[in-house]
């Protein structure tokens, strides 16, 4: 499925915004920035598309997942983010998210923590909450390291604690 987006400004709309030189109708969507300021490259057959990086859409999905007025459509929301994040995280990722979280603005910052306290993991709050970039990075590193050992990895709390010291 392609979608065409533009940014949502004052109120919002929830009815197609029209693009009639295109001939097309796009959706409305807030924060829209915030997904165009950090893009990877994918190839799709002969194709390539632009795509927001991950740790942005899953981001920009807790942000916007509480604005929702269908319950059903933001627990879905909410929880992709959660899945994204935590695939992020098990790839050694991390940094990045804390690097993309670090770089909005607080009120937004506020709205995510809010969104990740309402479900019951605490392992991306803990990436969000506890640790700086470098940090981050260091443990990441490691994680790398343990994977490639073939041993099971515990993301919490306690593990990144652990890493921490062991690092050092």
């Amino acid at each position: 499925m392609l979608e065409f987006l533009v940014l949502e400004k004052g109120r919002g709309i929830d009815k197609p915004f029209p693009l009639p030189k295109l001939g097309i109708n796009a959706v409305a969507l807030r924060f829209l920035s915030f997904l165009s300021a950090n893009t990877i490259k994918v190839k799709v057959e002969d194709f390539y598309v632009t795509l927001p990086h991950p740790a942005n859409f899953a981001l920009h999905k807790l942000i916007i997942f509480q604005r929702r007025l269908r319950q059903d459509k933001a627990i879905k929301d909410r929880n992709i983010a959660i899945e994204i994040l935590k695939s992020l995280i098990d790839k050694g990722e991390s940094s990045v998210i804390k690097e993309v979280f670090d770089s909005i603005p607080q009120k937004w910052q506020g709205r995510v923590i809010r969104g990740l306290s309402k479900s019951e993991d605490k392992d991306i709050l803990t990436v969000l909450e506890y640790y700086s970039p470098g940090e981050l990075k260091t443990i990441d590193r490691l994680v790398e390291k343990e994977k490639k050992h073939d041993k099971v990895f515990n993301t919490g709390k306690k593990s990144y604690r652990y890493i921490k010291k062991i690092a050092k």
